[in-house]
């Protein structure tokens, strides 16, 4: 059996012309991923979730009313699962250069699909709703025959299975229309932040396009002098790291990629709470990367996002995309926390032995510590 299982459904339609009459302005494809020793498990409280809900009927987000979705919403938080998704903005997509006609549109969702979903889990078997649109997952199918490469470990098929005898299906159903109505501005403030309570547990991405890094949910209006400048130098700072590594992550820029869109959606949603280390490596491993100590993860992943320009906030607490100036402070703070009383014990050090080798012992004689030999003598003025 696959080691990975996703459960497909979408909301929304293809057609490109949002000006016509029942056209949705959002096009949105939800998976659910889960192990398959987690299956049985997940598929019950499912189960039980929807006879409480539903009743008879199928778990179906156009047939659910706020109150209802917001309870079910609060229920699957007690749920161990996770999700991925794809949102795609038709009218913002057609000013980026758009598609001449649908076909186009759905070869592209094809692509983008492909990427966050079997190309992360390689072996991975997918279950879609068959009364879905049949020329998509066709096509889809097809997209999958052509551009992946199974060997004995890695594989992926795809089938269509009747929604009303497959729960996960319904649920990505559920989450596929919610998520929709909240891009779309239709959900209520409570039924928001009920969802983002939601996502910050299972989400493992939300994949909107294009994309929209300067996203905020939430708009505060109690902001300082500076912050602004803090916003938005970060988000562009890791906006042109993703649009420029997108395409061409290798194993060790993937990992970068998915910790830095984690905390993009953090930051566009306006959490304020720094994100542990715990949870960026837990959110790899549920991404299927490996697992990584604290010191990989710090010297692979948040070291080279920032040597590549990358603005990330860190605290005794964790990690941000700095949203104000009072996060870039907590980042100075952290560095002289911890820089200033290394390189007061070093100069003391170098001082200490300097005198007990009447001159002699010199500690910055080599070329490769000049920096921080004029960093020493800094302290020393």
């Amino acid at each position: 059996m696959p080691k990975y299982l996703g459960f497909i459904d979408e909301s929304g339609n293809h057609d490109l012309d949002t000006s016509k009459e029942g056209v949705s302005k959002y096009y949105v494809v939800n998976a659910i991923i889960c192990k398959e020793h987690q299956l049985q498990r997940l598929t019950n409280f499912v189960e039980t979730l929807r006879k409480k809900h539903y009743g008879e009927g199928e778990i179906k987000s156009s047939r659910t009313k706020a109150e209802r979705r917001i309870r079910v919403i609060e229920e699957l938080r007690a749920i161990d699962f996770k999700f991925i998704a794809l949102a795609v903005n038709k009218d913002e997509l057609q000013k980026t250069g758009g598609f001449p006609h649908k076909k186009s549109f759905v070869k592209f969702l094809h692509g983008i699909l492909y990427k966050g979903l079997v190309a992360s889990y390689q072996d991975i078997a997918i279950s879609a709703d068959e009364y879905g649109r049949e020329e998509f997952m066709r096509g889809f199918r097809e997209y999958i025959s052509k551009n992946h490469i199974p060997d004995l470990f890695k594989s992926c098929t795809v089938e269509h299975v009747k929604s009303d005898s497959n729960v996960l299906v319904q649920l990505a159903d559920f989450l596929a229309g919610t998520i929709r109505m909240v891009y779309e501005g239709g959900a209520s403030k409570e039924l928001m932040q009920t969802f983002i309570e939601l996502a910050k547990k299972s989400k493992l991405s939300i994949e909107e396009w294009p994309p929209q890094y300067f996203r905020r949910i939430d708009q505060r209006t109690e902001r300082k002098e500076f912050d602004e400048v803090v916003f938005n130098v970060a988000m562009n700072s890791a906006a042109n790291f993703i649009s420029e590594n997108d395409d061409f992550a290798d194993h060790g820029l993937r990992e970068q990629l998915i910790v830095l869109k984690y905390l993009l959606f953090q930051a566009q949603f306006v959490h304020t709470d720094y994100i542990s280390s715990g949870e960026l490596r837990d959110h790899l491993s549920a991404r299927g990367c490996e697992q990584l100590s604290e010191h990989q993860f710090m010297s692979s992943v948040i070291s080279q996002l920032r040597d590549r320009g990358v603005l990330i906030s860190s605290s005794n607490k964790g990690y941000k995309i700095p949203q104000t100036h009072s996060d870039y402070m907590d980042f100075v703070e952290l560095v002289n926390g911890q820089s200033i009383p290394l390189l007061e014990r070093l100069r003391r050090a170098k001082k200490t032995l300097f005198e007990a080798s009447l001159g002699e012992l010199k500690t910055f004689d080599d070329p490769q510590h000049a920096r921080l030999k004029r960093v020493i003598e800094a302290l020393e003025e």
